[in-house]
């Protein structure tokens, strides 16, 4: 054997033991847990009676593989007291990189919280707390649980006030008087309402004065009120002579108010409602 032919033979049995030699395998990624997220709730709908708020909670997967959320819990807190709860069942798959929402809803019947937290019928706004606890399973098999919470804040409506401020006479006459009575319509809210019109029925000593509606629309400051005048027209023939010594004579009446007034509010949720009067006393006559 020659020896360009010997060194040829060592060359090349070189190169195939450099081939034979194992190579060590890619380690895989290891599994990444999933970011989860919270942000502030929309109000979908709102009343003095009724708060629904809806929570969309994200889960994003950072990692190369796909993993689970087998189900998913929240919570929501209002005023420190626990006021709803739901579940929603699993397996929802987080492909990587695609985000994941998981809706919640929320309906709170504000008077049911109230018999516990009187606080509430005079306060401007209520703290809100919301918590969400997803169980996930990962591609190694683990199973960790994801957290994310966020708190917060939503106004309560509080229905106007309506106060008689008087009761005057406009014009006297022996067969038809005409009589203004006068109303106060308070805003109890940190925000301003609009007053839109009133309907009402005044009876006064057991007869109808006057029914109908007045519309006036009037902005009313947080906390503040607005005049309402609403029109009363007595026919003496038709009422009877104790009613005209009762006016003539500038006396005092006992009355009721059953009314139901339209407001207009600043927020999407509820641009709009109304709320029913029963009101009675006494008021005197003026001129």
């Amino acid at each position: 054997m020659s020896r360009f032919t010997l060194v040829g033979l060592i060359a090349l049995s070189a190169i195939v033991g450099c081939a034979t030699i194992p190579r060590p395998a890619r380690p895989a990624a290891p599994a990444q847990r999933l970011l989860v997220e919270v942000n502030s709730p929309e109000i979908t709908e709102l009343d003095p009676e009724t708060v629904v708020l809806a929570f969309t909670v994200t889960a994003t997967n950072p990692g190369e593989s796909a993993s689970r959320i087998t189900s998913a819990t929240g919570e929501l807190s209002v005023a420190g007291i626990r006021a709803a709860e739901e579940e929603i069942a699993g397996p929802s798959l987080v492909e990587p990189g695609k985000p994941t929402p998981l809706r919640f809803r929320f309906r709170i019947h504000l008077p049911e919280l109230g018999t516990n937290l009187h606080e509430l019928d005079s306060a401007s706004d209520a703290k809100w707390h919301f918590e969400a606890n997803l169980s996930t399973e990962l591609r190694d098999g683990t199973a960790p649980r994801e957290t994310t919470a966020i708190s917060g804040t939503f106004p309560i409506v509080h229905p106007p006030t309506i106060r008689i401020l008087s009761l005057r006479i406009e014009r006297y006459d022996l067969i038809e008087t005409k009589l203004k009575l006068t109303l106060a319509v308070g805003n109890p809210n940190s925000f301003a309402l609009t007053f839109e019109s009133i309907k009402y029925l005044f009876s006064a000593d057991g007869r109808v004065w006057g029914n109908g509606e007045t519309v006036t629309p009037a902005p009313i400051a947080p906390r503040g009120t607005t005049r309402v005048d609403i029109p009363l027209t007595l026919n003496f023939i038709e009422m009877g002579r104790k009613l005209v010594d009762v006016v003539a004579t500038l006396g005092t009446v006992q009355y009721r108010l059953e009314a139901r007034t339209h407001v207009a509010t600043p927020f999407a949720a509820i641009p709009e409602f109304s709320s029913d009067f029963d009101q009675s006393g006494a008021i005197k006559v003026e001129k």
